[in-house]
């Protein structure tokens, strides 16, 4: 069974360029299939909103866990800095 979280946008809210940003984000995530990238699974949209299915973080931001936790040891942050590398070096062969 695979957890999903939905991310709720109102496009009432986003600006012309904003919401292109967006629709951007939308096409790249859709061509990511990356273990250290959230995946997006599918998009819904209505006349005022975007839904995004994605895969749920279990583990949160970083940010979220860095203020909980206050700084990460050494080991820790060296892990979590090897798959942003990795996620970011896919990326960039994939063109993006």
């Amino acid at each position: 069974m695979v957890s999903v979280a939905i991310k709720i946008i109102d496009k009432t809210c986003l600006d012309e360029e904003n919401l292109a940003k967006t629709f951007r984000e939308i096409s790249i995530l859709k061509v990511l299939h990356h273990p250290h990238i959230t995946r997006l699974y599918e998009v819904m949209e209505s006349r005022n909103k975007i839904y995004l299915v994605t895969e749920h973080a279990a583990q949160g931001e970083i940010f979220d866990h860095l203020v909980a936790n206050g700084r990460m040891k050494e080991e820790e942050a060296a892990r979590i800095f090897s798959q942003i590398v990795a996620a970011v070096d896919y990326c960039h062969r994939k063109g993006i």
